[in-house]
């Protein structure tokens, strides 16, 4: 639209064409870095050779919360992380990545924070933020009425990898998702 407008106004306006024209460079800028970063988000292709630390720390550097709410994304973690079989990266990739994805939409947090942990013979990953959370039983019962499925398929997603998903929230509290992953 922006370049057939352009066309015209060169008959019209050729005056106006180089600022317009600017407009559209930094909306194909724009467009380019966002494909950029849903590419990244659908599929990390560094997971598989770099493994998830990697992967999560290009997650957050990526991240931006699309509302402008200045909102931000944090990832702490020590750097010896253990490196996990591919699906369970995979899966953890994805289930951290929903996590976020949940808190950005609904916990009007201003941070967001990752945590990644060894603890005893397990992997930890964990996604809290300190906004509005929720009553967990109230979500978990009331599925099939909201058609929402996020925390349901991040139960499944866990299970299939043998890891336990645990969700502690109350309103005005905050929430917490974590992952706990057996490392045998």
């Amino acid at each position: 639209m922006n370049i057939e407008f352009i066309k015209k106004l060169f008959k019209a306006m050729p005056e106006r064409v180089p600022s317009e024209l600017n407009v559209l460079a930094d909306l194909v800028t724009k467009t380019t870095n966002d494909i950029r970063t849903l590419l990244f988000e659908l599929r990390p292709l560094g997971l598989e050779t770099q493994g998830l630390l990697t992967t999560l720390q290009q997650y957050v550097d990526r991240w931006r919360d699309p509302s402008g709410s200045g909102m931000r994304l944090r990832l702490e973690a020590p750097s010896n992380v253990p490196r996990l079989p591919h699906e369970v990266e995979a899966a953890t990739f994805i289930i951290v990545q929903e996590a976020v994805n949940n808190a950005r939409k609904h916990a009007r947090s201003e941070e967001i924070t990752i945590y990644l942990y060894t603890e005893e013979d397990h992997f930890i990953a964990s996604v809290r933020d300190r906004g509005h959370g929720f009553d967990v039983a109230v979500v978990e019962s009331t599925y099939n009425s909201r058609g929402s499925l996020g925390l349901l398929n991040m139960k499944e997603r866990a299970r299939l990898i043998n890891a336990e998903l645990r969700i502690r929230s109350e309103p005005n509290q905050g929430t917490t998702v974590e992952m706990r992953i057996p490392l045998n």
